[in-house]
């Protein structure tokens, strides 16, 4: 079982980094067929959301 961090999550929403971004969304797409396993934490649901509110980091509207 793999622990999901933030980086993953953010790479695969901003698609900021192409590379890494593609890679973030093919396990997450394992995931989702059921290939994989993984487990995160509140901490990492919270870090997500507040640097995806962050204006300066990927200059994503809040939307």
């Amino acid at each position: 079982m793999r622990f999901l961090d933030t980086n993953i999550l953010l790479r695969h929403l901003t698609g900021d980094d192409p590379l890494k971004a593609q890679a973030c969304s093919l396990l997450l797409q394992r995931v989702e067929w059921g290939e994989e396993v993984v487990e995160t934490s509140d901490c990492v649901v919270w870090e997500t959301v507040f640097v995806l509110q962050s204006p300066r980091p990927y200059g994503l509207m809040r939307e």
